[in-house]
């Protein structure tokens, strides 16, 4: 895929490229090396929803063209719905939650991902109470962050395991969980003493 600078018209000088070409013209180029993945940090966050769109469009073309992964890192979810198949929600480093798309905008099972969608301004309606799903407080430093879950200290659900330890990744159907209550649902429905949930 070449790309051609363009001719003003009134001085027959080049064009200095913008935001939508500075981010598109670097595509074609790691192309080149055949990746099989592909890291796109941040990339669309500086262009315009319409920008944004062409992009995308261009990168599932490129995608199924060369048949290549990539990791989309975002903080706009609205895009990353838009964009992603299966999605990672971290918090200060750690993931969270794993989830195909459907799954994790339609039932979150985090508190932290669903904090982050009762904020999300949608104009469906927004399944998630922002006075039960909004967090209060400051997030811990990433340089000290403390002993047990990460997310204690802002989590609406905290019990007494989360300031002692790691909570262990747990599966919730086909999403990956970090979370001490979705252990100890497991541990019941092994236990025989939990149906479904």
């Amino acid at each position: 895929m070449a790309v051609k600078p363009e001719l003003d018209q009134a001085t027959g000088q080049k064009k200095i490229f913008d935001l939508f070409d500075a981010v598109r013209i670097p595509s074609p180029r790691a192309m080149v090396m055949a990746p099989r993945l592909l890291i796109l940090d941040e990339t669309l966050s500086s262009l315009d929803q319409l920008e944004q769109a062409r992009l995308l469009e261009l990168f599932d073309e490129l995608q199924s063209k060369h048949k290549f992964t990539y990791i989309f890192i975002s903080h706009d979810l609205a895009l990353v719905r838009k964009a992603c198949t299966r999605i990672a929600v971290m918090y200060l480093g750690r993931v969270v939650e794993l989830a195909e798309n459907r799954e994790l905008f339609f039932k979150p099972r985090h508190p932290c991902t669903r904090a982050m969608l009762a904020a999300l301004p949608t104009l469906e309606d927004n399944r998630y109470d922002a006075a039960t799903c909004l967090l209060d407080g400051e997030p811990p430093s990433p340089v000290h962050i403390p002993q047990g879950c990460s997310f204690k200290t802002r989590c609406p659900d905290a019990i007494d395991a989360c300031t002692a330890q790691l909570p262990p990744l747990c599966k919730a159907g086909s999403t990956l969980v970090e979370c001490h209550l979705f252990a100890q649902k497991e541990a019941l429905q092994q236990a025989g003493w939990l149906i479904g949930a």
